[in-house]
């Protein structure tokens, strides 16, 4: 359980800092601060769920961290990368994954529990808790996978995209800083292997280790953290050398 309050705490610490760019900036930041909310929320969920034995708590769990929290940080990307140049197109992405989460959230508290399975949970994933059969669980299933596959690949694809282009940058020397680009594309190399962390760990419990998924899941959201640190203090750095290097002087 230890890993399972790593998470609450990295994801608070990293939503903190977020919250004050998704109050005054673009909407890349809004669906990342809703993403770590989720995240913090649905770890606190999970050790209620253990130590309660609360159907409830476990339900908010799976929906926010199992369910949404990929695809909403994965909808950040998209509106980062593209929200400006093809936006009709990402409204229409974000109008489907919320019509989607949406779905698969009624299916999700309407579909049967094994109290039993539940009961013994104990730091694994919670795989089985929520059962799969019936029209309610084969939405939210299809659902959870569709979500997830989104977002993993969203998170991860722009954060490689953005890596090689800041190299890129770099190696044409277009930047008045190349440090800043080395940074900028170690952090969001940093973010992209954070991303693939978190899709491990959802998968350690169907490759039978599921002990592991907590370990896995703080690392991944540890490696997104640092990387987000580096690529905002890098793109910082640029902009105020490019704000001094195009001032006036006297």
């Amino acid at each position: 359980m230890a890993f399972a309050w790593i998470v609450v705490l990295v994801t608070a610490i990293f939503f903190g800092r977020v919250l004050p760019r998704a109050r005054r900036s673009a909407p890349h930041n809004a669906f990342w601060a809703l993403s770590l909310a989720m995240a913090c929320l649905a770890a606190l969920a999970y050790v209620v769920a253990v130590y309660a034995g609360s159907a409830f708590a476990f339900r908010v769990y799976y929906l926010l961290g199992a369910m949404l929290m990929a695809a909403y940080m994965g909808l950040g990307s998209v509106w980062l990368a593209w929200g400006r140049r093809r936006r009709p197109a990402v409204r229409a992405v974000t109008g489907l994954v919320v019509a989607v989460s949406l779905i698969g959230a009624v299916a999700i508290f309407l579909a049967p529990i094994d109290a039993s399975r539940l009961r013994g949970l104990a730091g694994d994933p919670g795989t089985g808790v929520i059962l799969a059969s019936g029209g309610a669980g084969a939405l939210w299933l299809a659902a959870t996978i569709a979500l997830n596959s989104f977002g993993a690949a969203a998170l991860v694809g722009v954060a490689i995209l953005s890596a090689f282009r800041a190299l890129a940058a770099r190696k044409a020397g277009t930047a008045a800083d190349p440090f800043a680009l080395g940074s900028a594309a170690l952090g969001n190399s940093c973010i992209a292997v954070g991303g693939l962390l978190e899709a491990a760990a959802g998968s350690a419990a169907r490759l039978g280790l599921p002990g592991i998924f907590w370990l896995v899941l703080a690392l991944g959201w540890v490696a997104i953290y640092w990387g987000f640190e580096l690529v905002t203090r890098a793109y910082a750095v640029s902009a105020r050398e490019t704000a001094e290097a195009s001032a006036p002087r006297g």
